[in-house]
Parts: C-alpha cells; structure tokens; sequence
C-alpha cells in the first residue's frame, strides 16, 4: 500500500470552531509515511517513508511527488532543512545513520554512524548543529554540519523520543518516555517520563522535569515562552511557562 497524505483547511461555515475539511489527499510515493518536513522557502514537503526506505519530495502547493530520495539507510524517520534550504537531514532507526542530503542534487552527501536508534531531528538556526534524539541508547547525538560528523552524545533517559529547541537556541527540551513495560510499550510504564532540559553551549543537563506516563511529543512555542508535551499512556497535555533568563 502505498502512502498519503492529505491537506486541510476549516470550513467557512464553522471558523470560529477552527474545525478541519479535507481539501484534497495524495500519495507520498512510498510506503508508510512517517514525518514532513517543510522547505524553508514553503515550496517543497519531504516525507519520510518507513518501510520503503526512501524520503518523497512533493510540492507543498499541489502535493503532485516531484521525485523519490534514497538515501541509503534503512527506515527513515525524522527530518529536517536547514534554514537556507541547501540540506535535508534524515535519521534513519534502524539502521543507525544521520544523513544529509544535498537538495541541488538530491542526492546523500554525508553519513555519521552511530550505534543506536536516532529518531527525531532538529537544526539550530545558524546552520552549526544538529541535534538527534536517540531510542536505542537514551541519548542525544550532537552533529556538526560543517564537518559533517557526530561530535557529542549527551545521555538522558530511557528512550528519548521528540525535541526542540528554544527558538534562540540556547536549550534543547527531550522528551523521554522512560523503560518500556516487560508486557511492552503499549502497556503504562512502571515508572513515570522525564522531559531533560539541555543547554547547547556546553551540552549539559540543566533541568530534568518528572512529566506522566510514557511523554512523547513536545513542542516549545514560537516565541520560546511556552513548553507542550503529551503523556502517551495518560491521554493528557501538559503546558509549561519558560521563565527568561
């Protein structure tokens, strides 16, 4: 079966319940899509495919596939452009690489190894570093775009899933789920999450917050005054205010 992905817009008759129609739907050209990314410029999705093994690029506008990348690594996840739209950077779970893709050529430039599961990405506004959540190991991997290599990985907990950045890049938020339970991770964790707080200028651990059951995603506010995550197992959200410094 092959993925898709459709785009939604709130009816007129309904606005003020910002309620979702369908405008339309598309295939991804793979199987199994996982994350977007946007281009910086708006014109272009990516999508990873997981069990295709391959990223699609469509046109954010029509949703018409443009082309199918294949990086190379086996089940692609997390995504992410630089700001200047010259690179796509991909993780890919299982078979443990950090990728970056050259978008005038669509094609892999770099490789970094590592020895996990990475799984979410993000890049810092100066185009300097990456930044990937890592499931296997609890960690999170630190990347250097201009040399295109792992050059830290800084431990959290049990399987570290979703993060962001403050929009001035000074913290790094990870959420992490904690052990799985020996039913599997389905089941209520014996033991309850932690979302680390991380500053990136010397990647420490500054702050860990103990969250619910299982958190998962989490976001930080454009304006970096508010952090979001949700308790998996709980069925809640949880908001928090981030006091400037």
């Amino acid at each position: 079966m092959t993925g898709w992905m459709s785009l939604i817009s709130p009816p007129a008759e309904a606005e003020s319940a910002n309620l979702p129609r369908l405008l339309r739907s598309a295939t991804t050209g793979g199987r199994w899509p996982k994350v977007i990314a946007l281009s910086p410029d708006g014109r272009q999705i990516a999508v990873s495919n997981w069990l295709s093994h391959d990223v699609s690029i469509m046109d954010s506008d029509t949703l018409l596939h443009e082309r199918r990348v294949i990086p190379g690594g086996v089940t692609p996840r997390g995504l992410a452009f630089t700001s200047d739209g010259a690179s796509l950077l991909a993780t890919f779970y299982d078979s443990g690489e950090i990728m970056r893709v050259d978008t005038a050529s669509w094609t892999s430039v770099a490789t970094a190894e590592t020895s996990g599961s990475p799984r979410h990405i993000v890049v810092d506004g100066l185009n300097e570093f990456a930044y990937v959540s890592d499931m296997a190991l609890g960690a999170v991997w630190v990347y250097d775009l201009a040399a295109d290599k792992v050059t830290n990985q800084i431990p959290v907990w049990y399987n570290a899933n979703t993060i962001d950045l403050t929009p001035d890049g000074e913290y790094l938020y990870v959420s992490t789920r904690g052990p799985n339970n020996p039913k599997g991770y389905a089941w209520r964790s014996l033991e309850n999450g932690r979302v680390y707080v991380i500053r990136t200028d010397n990647r420490t651990v500054i702050e860990v917050i103990i969250g619910g059951n299982q958190p998962t995603g989490l976001d930080v506010s454009p304006d970096g005054r508010l952090l979001a995550f949700s308790n998996f197992q709980d069925d809640t959200v949880e908001v928090y205010a981030i006091d400037a410094e």
